[in-house]
């Protein structure tokens, strides 16, 4: 059992904040008390069972952030030339050419996912909805969805695969759902997975793209499996094309069609009536916002203010990296507090929170996500406030979105599913008030050394957990340099020279790959490589790395013990059960 406890603030279920103490036990929260009151709650929950105290002090402690709607294949295509403020009208086919220059298979899926979901990782997001469109004819669909569900499952991140479609065959569409739910997710009610990690919807793209049968054929695979169906509505293309076709809004054709229900969730909603609000809110559907995509696309701004009073749930998402750029979900709900007011009243920080948290998680079906409260998932992010960007902050919870430019923002901690992944875990831990110290492959002399170095403020003490000791890593290597620093502990460093691969360009050529000089913070169940820089810029290029070596490529560390030990491959990373 742990108490996490000084924490500066922490955000409740009902939007409100302030200090309290946070009992977890493995992967479930357990119960939330006044500060202070913690340990004698715990004694009271289980009294023979171990305690260790967990300081957040200078932190922010709000659930694990939840991205609603992502492109995740879109990670390898930032910033590329031509898609930039355009109409839809015109992004949509460079996009799909780009694509098709690249090639969509199961390695470029995974590599993608693996950089998208880093990214998420890193700034707070636990849970991430990848609405994947981009199904060339032919290709391994089982084997795209697995390589995505791989990278989360290695990572340690959530997953909510949604098989979506653009002008796919409805029956071909139908079908590779019904294996892909087979394979991922076989005979699980709601197409969760027994953890709860992996979760399958279906979700056309909109009426704009995809023909009634689609939208037909995958709502009886949703019916069969107890599927979300997510789908788009209301963007500026969505709007023309369904006048053009039909004749008709496309709310008009997805309520025809059987997909305005409590079951469905509906992204972007930047060009709705009044009378189409009244329309939302009696179907019981959720929202998505989106205006990372739609604000600098100049696509339009959802009228969240009047979707919320009307009585909708709506949460947040960032979309995918060829219109968003980045897939940083605190950095979109500060842009979604700013541009409110432009079509409505301004958005409290407290409710876009609650729209990138309990919001997202309840669009999906999950209502054990997105909350502090007893019973919720124990996913969790730890904010640092106590550095310059925060000074004067009267309320830490809205200065996460208020103050400093939030994609500045990285959590120094987070938890999903009961495991920890810390750049300063160690420091933060007390020892167990009873048993012994959680099981580790180190010697105990060693493991015990290092303990007392850590819990003594050693400024030799190892930062990483115990099972990065023997050189488990993973590396995502992105940016600009041909060097990768590992800095491992405070006292040993490691460089290792990455080496020079074929890049897959978007014009067909090849180029060398190029990594940022980083960074790894060992952060508890994995090693993350954080870029020193922030200024690195994309050429349009594939600068995740060959998809075809980016899964093989090793590099080698110093471990903390000043052996050279070869490092784990992309495809894999050390992960420890949850702590009790």
């Amino acid at each position: 059992m742990i108490i996490l406890h000084d924490a500066v603030a922490v955000l409740g279920p009902d939007g409100s904040s302030g200090p309290a103490d946070v009992i977890l036990d493995g992967a479930a929260i357990v119960a939330v008390t006044p500060p202070g009151a913690g340990p004698a709650a715990a004694a009271e929950l289980t009294p023979d069972a171990p305690v260790e105290m967990v300081s957040l002090a200078g932190c922010a402690l709000t659930p694990g952030l939840v991205n609603a709607h992502h492109h995740l294949f879109q990670t390898a295509f930032r910033t590329l030339p031509g898609t930039r403020g355009v109409p839809m009208r015109d992004w949509l086919p460079a996009m799909a050419a780009a694509y098709t220059r690249v090639g969509v298979d199961p390695e470029s899926t995974r590599a993608a996912a693996r950089a998208g979901l880093a990214e998420a990782l890193l700034s707070g997001v636990t849970t991430v909805a990848d609405h994947h469109l981009t199904w060339p004819d032919g290709s391994d669909t089982v084997g795209m969805a697995r390589a995505t569900a791989a990278a989360a499952s290695e990572l340690g991140a959530r997953l909510v695969f949604v098989r979506g479609t653009a002008r796919d065959r409805a029956e071909v569409a139908a079908e590779s759902a019904e294996a892909i739910v087979e394979a991922l997710v076989p005979g699980r009610p709601g197409g969760v997975s027994a953890d709860g990690l992996l979760q399958v919807a279906v979700g056309p793209a909109g009426v704009h793209s995809d023909s009634p049968e689609t939208f037909a054929l995958l709502g009886e695979v949703a019916a069969r499996h107890g599927l979300r169906r997510r789908t788009q509505a209301n963007e500026q293309v969505d709007v023309e094309i369904a006048q053009d076709r039909y004749g008709r809004r496309p709310l008009e054709l997805l309520e025809e069609w059987g997909w305005l229900a409590p079951d469905v969730t509906l992204a972007h909603l930047c060009g709705v009536t009044d009378a189409e609000i009244d329309r939302l809110a009696a179907s019981g559907i959720t929202a998505t916002h989106a205006p990372g995509c739609d604000v600098p696309m100049g696509w339009g701004i959802a009228p969240v203010a009047r979707l919320l009073e009307a009585g909708l749930r709506v949460g947040l998402g960032t979309s995918g990296g060829g219109s968003n750029d980045a897939g940083h979900l605190l950095a979109d709900a500060r842009l979604a507090m700013q541009v409110s007011g432009l079509v409505g009243p301004q958005l409290p920080a407290e409710t876009v929170l609650d729209m990138a948290t309990a919001g997202s998680a309840d669009g999906l079906g999950r209502p054990e996500l997105g909350r502090i409260a007893v019973g919720a998932a124990a996913d969790l992010a730890v904010w640092d406030v106590s550095g310059v960007a925060d000074a004067g902050v009267a309320d830490p919870i809205a200065g996460l979105l208020w103050v400093s430019p939030a994609a500045a923002r990285e959590t120094s901690t987070w938890r999903v599913a009961g495991w920890w992944r810390a750049a300063d875990w160690p420091a933060r831990r007390s020892p167990p008030s009873s048993a012994t110290s959680p099981p580790s492959s180190r010697p105990a002399s060693d493991r015990e050394a290092a303990r007392s170095s850590e819990l003594e403020g050693d400024a030799r003490a190892p930062r990483a957990r115990d099972a990065h000791h023997h050189g488990e890593a993973v590396l995502l290597l992105l940016g600009e340099s041909t060097e990768s620093r590992c800095s491992i502990s405070p006292s040993t460093t490691a460089t290792s020279q990455v080496p020079q691969v074929p890049t897959r360009q978007l014009d067909g050529t090849t180029s060398p790959f190029r990594s940022t000089t980083s960074r790894i913070v060992s952060s508890g169940c994995t090693v993350t490589v954080i870029p020193e820089s922030r200024s690195s810029t994309s050429n349009g290029s594939f600068q995740i790395g060959s998809p075809r070596t980016l899964a093989s490529k090793r590099s080698r560390w110093m471990d903390p013990r000043g052996q050279d030990a070869p490092a784990a491959s992309t495809a894999s990373m050390s992960r420890r059960g949850p702590q009790q």
